[in-house]
């Protein structure tokens, strides 16, 4: 397996993870339009097919109480339907641990369905207590599934509040 760097996720790319899965993030999601990220990580297998993927961007968002900073905003990880459960997701995430960086900015956010929230916590991302909203196209709906956090420094917490994505999630 080689983990390689993509920028953003072609339509071919997409399609070699995705196949035919008709929901691959769960229904829940399918309902939601996302932006897209600015940077991918993936894993290829000996024969080149793309298996595993991760992106990442920088997200401002908004606390009640303790006004707005940027995060970094990592998704559509997904592995291949057929690959799930082989420890696939541990390098993409290993690798967008070293490469999703930013001058300043130290906590990041991921939205997942409740079933993914063991896995993430093994990574240390912990919920965030708060109803957390997102915006869509006719304005500001409630996330309705996970959303979690970490931060890349000890002396950085999540602020409790209710928290505004700006934009479409990621």
């Amino acid at each position: 397996m080689q983990v390689v760097e993509l920028g953003r996720l072609s339509l071919r790319d997409w399609a070699e993870l995705v196949g035919s899965e008709p929901e691959p993030f769960g229904g829940t999601c399918a309902r939601f339009e996302f932006r897209p990220k600015d940077h991918h990580v993936g894993l290829r297998d000996a024969d080149g097919t793309l298996v595993a993927a991760g992106g990442w961007t920088i997200v401002h968002v908004e606390i009640d109480g303790h006004g707005g900073f940027d995060v970094i905003g990592l998704g559509a990880l997904i592995v291949r339907h057929g690959r799930r459960g082989g420890g696939l997701a541990r390098p993409i995430m290993e690798r967008l641990r070293e490469r999703a960086t930013a001058p300043g900015i130290t906590r990041r956010l991921v939205l997942c369905e409740p079933h993914l929230e063991p896995l993430y916590e093994r990574w240390g991302y912990r919920p965030v207590p708060d109803p957390v909203w997102v915006g869509q196209r006719a304005g500001p709906v409630r996330w309705p599934l996970r959303t979690l956090w970490r931060s890349d420094s000890p002396a950085v917490g999540w602020p409790p509040g209710v928290v505004r994505i700006e934009g479409f999630p990621f």
